[in-house]
């Protein structure tokens, strides 16, 4: 009797601990749970993860041809950044984000609005730097979409190409793509109504200046393929032109497109598309 008393109450105690072992395990599972948890809500509830979430909606929201909501979403983007994180990256990308929605919905004048503030607030923390870079391509491209001056849009281009050369180098691509987006704006902006004949040439000679610049930088780098883009992209701007001195701006860009490719670039029969044929 006093075997089994004793067999029984060593079982009871076994079934104790096994409880008391799967009660602990179960309180240890539910810590981590909770502590998982918290540092999840304290990631999202962190205002640049907050920031970029709205970025992000928005960008969706406009996708899906929600317009309105995207710019709501976008608006509140930029004000919890500045509020929360002034004068930091947040701010400047949710500036940079809403201005692209006014644009894309042809409210350019509130695009241009928030650009100005942005390259303001970004000079007033970085100087010249090449966080401008991004917010003067934009406002080149909105006042490009405004139909007005291409002279306008050439500005900001200028600007952020002497920001490019001081930041990468003289010899680098980034100063080869930055001469190259100027004059190819350059170059349109000459052909354009009211402009005069010594404007034109002035203008023109400029463009070649930085086209050759960009093409011979690219093709010391090594480049060629890019340097053949450049010309090319060049040239198709350049075919209607009937000045002299954008014939001599052709011709020097055919010389590159040669030099690059080894074939010669011309005008397919129908003067539309652009095709090469091999000189070698």
């Amino acid at each position: 009797m006093a075997s089994d008393l004793g067999s029984a109450a060593a079982v009871a105690g076994s079934k104790s601990g096994g409880s008391s072992r799967s009660l602990l395990i179960g309180v240890a599972a539910a810590a981590v749970a909770v502590a998982a948890a918290i540092t999840f809500i304290k990631h999202h509830a962190k205002p640049e993860n907050r920031v970029s979430r709205l970025i992000s909606t928005s960008g969706r929201l406009y996708l899906s041809k929600n317009y309105d909501e995207s710019l709501t979403v976008a608006q509140e983007a930029v004000e919890l950044a500045k509020a929360e994180l002034p004068k930091t990256p947040e701010e400047f990308g949710a500036r940079l984000h809403l201005a692209g929605v006014y644009s894309a919905m042809r409210q350019f004048e509130e695009a241009l609005r928030e650009l100005d503030a942005l390259l303001a607030l970004t000079t007033e923390v970085h100087g010249e730097s090449m966080l401008l870079v991004p917010a003067l391509h934009a406002k080149a491209e909105v006042v490009e979409k405004m139909d007005r001056p291409l002279a306008q849009a050439a500005e900001q281009l200028a600007r952020a190409r002497a920001v490019r050369r001081q930041a990468c180098g003289e010899n680098s691509m980034e100063s080869a793509m930055a001469s190259f987006n100027l004059a190819s704006v350059l170059v349109r902006g000459a052909q354009e109504e009211g402009v005069t004949a010594k404007m034109r040439k002035e203008i023109v000679s400029q463009a070649s200046s930085l086209a050759l610049e960009a093409c011979s930088v690219a093709s010391t780098l090594g480049e060629k393929a890019e340097a053949a883009e450049f010309a090319a992209k060049l040239l198709d701007v350049l075919e209607d032109a009937e000045d002299i001195e954008s014939a001599r701006f052709m011709q020097s860009m055919r010389d590159v497109y040669l030099d690059a490719t080894g074939e010669e670039w011309v005008v397919d029969d129908e003067g539309s598309d652009k095709g090469s044929k091999d000189v070698n």
